[in-house]
């Protein structure tokens, strides 16, 4: 029977690197994060009619919960908060170009 051997290549003077990779990651995705906010605002009167077109047509409550609080954001708040899934979807929504009806 063979053994095989694995020599994992492990410098003193990476440490650092990894020590430090959950704050430097968690600075990549804030600096993400802050990024894709900029845009959104930009958007944000586009969004919140959008939204409110998508509530009109959709009473699911959990829906209706979510663009609820997706045009308070958009129109009352500065935060950059981590959207829910129906927030997501909500976007994803009306960003999906429209296809033709099939008959």
């Amino acid at each position: 029977m063979k053994t095989e051997f694995r020599i994992c290549q492990f410098n003193l003077a990476q440490t650092w690197d990894f020590e430090n990779l959950p704050a430097s990651l968690e600075a990549i995705i804030s600096r993400g994060r802050k990024s894709y906010w900029k845009i959104l605002r930009l958007l944000s009167q586009t969004i919140v009619s959008s939204v409110e077109h998508f509530a009109e047509e959709n009473r699911d409550e959990e829906y209706s919960k979510a663009a609820a609080h997706l045009i308070e954001i958009f129109k009352d708040s500065n935060e950059t908060p981590v959207l829910t899934n129906d927030e997501l979807v909500i976007f994803k929504e009306f960003s999906t170009p429209c296809r033709p009806r099939r008959s």
